[in-house]
């Protein structure tokens, strides 16, 4: 017993010292808030903040958005898009983010705090994709989870009984914040900030905390 108390008297003393040295390094830090978390944003803020992200460009030129096709290329050829003209939306028929362009159409379901997956969501989402003109060919779905562990159920794929499964495998990809988004600001976006792009630069450091 004695010896349990005087382990324990030692943690606490640690635990002291080093939230002293935390606070004292953190307060030398310029701005160190977290937007994100103050304003308690869940995945439809998420959401809204990545695709304004996206709908960055310079004189018609959407560098961001080509930078994430041409990354997530690294997990599947097939989204090998050129944006022409997208149309980059948030919460419009109930879909996350919703890229509409030229010659396809991206749809982005955002799991970042795990909500559950709805009996035919992504089914659903895909038949009002297809009542806007694009043939199921140019359709595509990107998974966007928080850090990959969270699989997107079966009964999501089918609705009305038709199966879209097995036909999108292979316009199907299933990435995480943690490890691919993160990684994609770091290496690809922040680098190619310009110097007067303060404001830009501001918003994806925020973005990766």
């Amino acid at each position: 017993m004695n010896k349990d108390i005087k382990d324990f008297t030692n943690i606490i003393s640690f635990t002291s010292s080093f939230m002293k040295m935390f606070d004292f390094e953190k307060n030398k830090l310029p701005y160190h808030i977290n937007i994100l978390d103050l304003l308690w944003a869940n995945e439809n803020a998420h959401s809204r903040i990545f695709g304004e992200l996206l709908k960055q460009n310079n004189k018609n030129s959407f560098d961001i958005l080509e930078s994430f096709f041409q990354y997530l290329t690294l997990t599947n050829q097939n989204f090998n898009f050129l944006p022409n003209q997208p149309r980059i939306t948030s919460e419009i028929d109930r879909i996350d983010l919703r890229i509409l362009d030229k010659n396809y159409a991206l749809i982005i379901e955002n799991k970042i705090h795990d909500a559950v997956d709805q009996t035919g969501q992504i089914a659903r989402y895909i038949n009002k994709v297809k009542k806007k003109g694009y043939k199921e060919n140019q359709i595509y779905v990107l998974y966007l989870t928080r850090d990959g562990s969270k699989v997107l159920q079966e009964q999501s794929w089918e609705i009305d009984g038709v199966n879209y499964q097995e036909s999108f495998s292979n316009r199907y990809i299933h990435i995480s914040f943690r490890d691919n988004i993160l990684q994609w600001l770091k290496d690809y976006v922040l680098p190619n900030c310009r110097i007067k792009d303060v404001y830009l630069k501001s918003m994806v450091r925020y973005k990766m905390k």
